[in-house]
């Protein structure tokens, strides 16, 4: 396995990009978690192909990019937060551990000026907390078919605010949703929620989502 940086002019705009060649079939391109393109390609994939295929695809690819670093905008730990839709500046202080909320700012206590991991591990406790005070009516709905509740995982996602696995019973959800209005929090369960229901994106799992929330399509928009 090999690696190599390349960039190409597009209409677009120049994207940037890393290849890293290894035992695949096919050539594939992705974005890591910072909005980076990484492609990876069989061995013996000429470096044109590889760029022709960048510039074939680079709207779809520069669209990507820009979701990607219009999330990560969301969630600037450096100065000010954003929760639930509200961004509140971040008032250090040396102290014992503990977030002091206010209408206006967040006072993190901290013994150092290092916190940001720290502050989206509780982050991320605040997003369970919310959850579990309304995965009730979510766990009702599909109670109603005779489907268990399921466990409910948490993980930072790049291409998806959550994710779901019938066959074992679980829901996984973006900590990114903290940043965003509760909403799109309540839109995401459904949705996932509703996939034990239909595992597809057919008419029938959007009549579904529809019958339960009306105006999902709104909430939608918001996460795009």
């Amino acid at each position: 396995m090999r690696k190599y940086n390349d960039q190409v002019a597009t209409p677009y705009g120049v994207i940037e990009y890393t290849v890293t060649v290894k035992g695949v079939k096919n050539l594939s391109v992705h974005l890591s978690k910072e909005g980076k393109v990484l492609v990876s390609v069989p061995y013996l994939t000429p470096a044109a192909l590889v760029q022709s295929f960048i510039e074939k695809n680079a709207a779809l690819i520069i669209r990507a990019k820009e979701k990607v670093e219009k999330r990560n905008s969301v969630n600037t730990m450096k100065g000010e937060v954003t929760l639930w839709g509200k961004t509140y500046p971040i008032i250090y202080r040396k102290g014992t551990k503990r977030l002091i909320f206010a209408e206006d700012a967040i006072t993190v206590y901290y013994p150092e000026e290092e916190y940001e991991a720290w502050l989206g591990k509780e982050l991320k406790k605040i997003l369970s907390k919310e959850v579990e005070r309304i995965r009730g009516k979510y766990d009702a709905i599909i109670a109603e078919y005779h489907i268990k509740a399921p466990e409910i995982r948490y993980r930072e996602m790049s291409s998806q605010w959550g994710n779901c696995r019938p066959k074992v019973s679980r829901v996984t959800l973006n900590t990114r949703l903290i940043h965003y209005p509760k909403v799109c929090l309540e839109y995401v369960m459904l949705h996932e929620y509703m996939h034990f229901l239909q595992p597809n994106h057919s008419k029938s799992f959007h009549a579904l989502l529809k019958h339960y929330m009306p105006e999902y399509r709104q909430i939608e928009k918001m996460l795009k």
